[in-house]
């Protein structure tokens, strides 16, 4: 199985109500845990209540060998 590196960028921004967690890129199958963990220590630092995570600007990426 390929191995496929981690190719997208995560994006704190602090608005007036919310914050919001932008991720945008490519993400594979394979590197799912590698951005969970990125994606939980994000979330772990904010400071709101009300938390936006957007992924309009994330592409899946699958492929099959």
């Amino acid at each position: 199985m390929k191995q496929h590196r981690l190719s997208f960028e995560l994006e704190m921004v602090v608005e007036r109500a919310y914050e919001c967690i932008k991720l945008t890129g490519r993400l594979a199958y394979d590197t799912q845990l590698a951005a969970e963990q990125k994606l939980a220590t994000a979330v772990a630092a904010v400071k709101r209540r009300l938390v936006v995570v957007d992924v309009s600007g994330l592409r899946f990426w699958t492929v099959l060998d």
